[in-house]
């Protein structure tokens, strides 16, 4: 049995397969449920379970010998960025981790996909860096703030090579996760799993679970007991509503926002570069590079009609988009294929703790200022991509916390986790929540309040005013917890 284990369900009956695709590392699963290097292959092949042969292990069919019961120091529920980070550091701290994530695998849907200088350097501490970079794309061309159709910025903040942001989808960082956690004998992450609930005790957590796949003794429900239990399960987190902590906050009801990855080569027909800010009271929105060929996500702002809420049709979204690329881009926008498209909702929550006894909240599970995939939600909005940042910095925070009680030994539990939730809550409340609605505010200019503030905003980027820009750089900086 490989050290990692993963699972999504019982495995086909059928060989194994390899294919050629990119040239991504991988690994591929033997029907002894071996873990092996392999040649590349076709993610939507592997997401259709027709193959073993997995990208990163972003959807890994292992044999997973089931039993009624497991335990673990630390269970995590929720395998996407932010629960994989924090498994990262708990295993290079020896300390023992379970993850069990509720879909079958690797979420594909367009997400988050820029991660700031602040995350990069919390990267190059934990020693994940260099995957990521392997992988990713490093900005090069900085940020400018835009009209529609415009070749001409209304602001640049230019790239820094002391400041590097990169870019790279949210679901190519879990899987460079899972794949590092290969690494590590103490630590199984296992798919097609939901929490149903859990009773917290004095000492550990008894979680009941259900699975696609049977246990030794033919079920599918099994109890796993654990020292603490993670939320890290996103906006509409179990977690979080069985322990009964209130989300608190607000939405955004005039507009949804709309992602798209789409193959269209914007520098060639509009001479932007990696990341544009697209200001309009209508047509707001967000264009950066992906990285990839001429792979751009578009995420454009969609106007909501007060009782004329309906059900997302995929179908009539990308008509309606294709509608407002007209609008916002140059050149034959009617010629762009789009490759995968999202609604998403807009809210500013925050959880109105992060731990309530031995049940810890990170991520999207305690705080959203981004987006949330129809019929679920973001929590904060996305301009600026922060919510991600925001969470990765949640697990840096965390898994040092935890590694002070289990590896250092720290006598008051309890003192180390109410820093946790002091600090994190903090970051979001004053600094990510804030700076975020201000990025949206900038980007729609509704009142002539809004719009003076962005003129000075402009201006003092634009003339390269250092303490503003070193004010933008602090606050950005301050979403770290030392």
């Amino acid at each position: 049995m490989s050290r990692l284990e993963l699972s999504t369900g019982p495995l086909p009956a059928a060989p194994q397969t390899r294919m050629n695709s990119n040239d991504r590392p991988h690994l591929t699963i033997r029907t002894d449920g071996r873990l092996l290097p392999s040649a590349p292959c076709n993610s939507q092949q592997i997401l259709s379970k027709k193959y073993f042969a997995v990208p990163y292990c972003s959807s890994i069919f292992n044999i997973c010998k089931m039993t009624s019961s497991s335990e673990s120091t630390i269970t995590i529920i929720g395998a996407g960025p932010v629960g994989l980070y924090t498994a990262f550091l708990l295993a290079k701290a020896g300390i023992s981790v379970h993850i069990f994530e509720k879909e079958a695998a690797v979420l594909q849907s367009p997400r988050a996909i820029v991660y700031h200088p602040v995350v990069v350097e919390d990267m190059k501490r934990s020693g994940i860096f260099q995957d990521v970079l392997d992988v990713g794309y490093v900005g090069r061309t900085g940020l400018q703030w835009r009209l529609p159709k415009s070749t001409e910025s209304l602001a640049s903040l230019p790239s820094n090579d002391k400041a590097t942001s990169i870019l790279l989808g949210q679901h190519d960082l879990a899987d460079i996760f899972l794949q590092r956690l290969v690494e590590y004998k103490h630590v199984k992450v296992q798919f097609s799993t939901a929490l149903e609930s859990f009773e917290e005790g004095n000492d550990e957590v008894n979680c009941n679970l259900s699975t696609s796949q049977t246990t030794g003794d033919g079920q599918t429900k099994f109890e796993h007991r654990t020292k603490y239990l993670i939320g890290a399960d996103g906006a509409r987190s179990t977690v979080r509503k069985k322990a009964s902590i209130p989300y608190e906050g607000f939405a955004w009801e005039d507009f949804r926002m709309v992602a798209a990855n789409m193959d269209y080569d914007i520098p060639r027909y509009n001479g932007w570069g990696d990341a544009s800010f697209i200001c309009d009271p209508e047509l707001w929105a967000v264009v950066v590079y992906c990285g990839k060929g001429n792979v751009w996500r578009v995420a454009s702002a969609e106007r909501l009609v007060a009782g004329k809420e309906e059900e997302w049709d995929e179908e009539a979204g990308i008509k309606r988009l294709y509608g407002r690329l007209g609008k916002l881009l140059n050149g034959p926008t009617d010629t762009a294929k789009v490759l995968a498209i999202k609604p998403y909702s807009l809210h500013q929550r925050c959880a109105a703790t992060f731990v309530r006894g031995r049940i810890i909240l990170a991520g999207d599970a305690a705080h959203h200022t981004d987006w949330n995939a129809l019929p679920d939600t973001q929590i904060t909005n996305p301009v600026g991509g922060l919510g991600l940042a925001t969470g990765l910095l949640d697990a840096s925070f965390l898994g040092r916390c935890l590694e002070r009680i289990f590896t250092n030994k720290e006598p008051d539990a309890a003192a180390v986790l109410a820093e946790y939730n002091e600090k994190r809550r903090k970051v979001f409340l004053e600094n990510t929540s804030p700076i975020a609605t201000a990025n949206r505010n900038r980007l729609i200019g509704a009142t002539e309040e809004a719009r003076k503030e962005r003129a000075e905003y402009f201006a003092k980027i634009n003339k390269l005013d250092m303490d503003f820009l070193k004010e933008l750089v602090e606050n950005q900086m301050a979403m770290a917890s030392a």
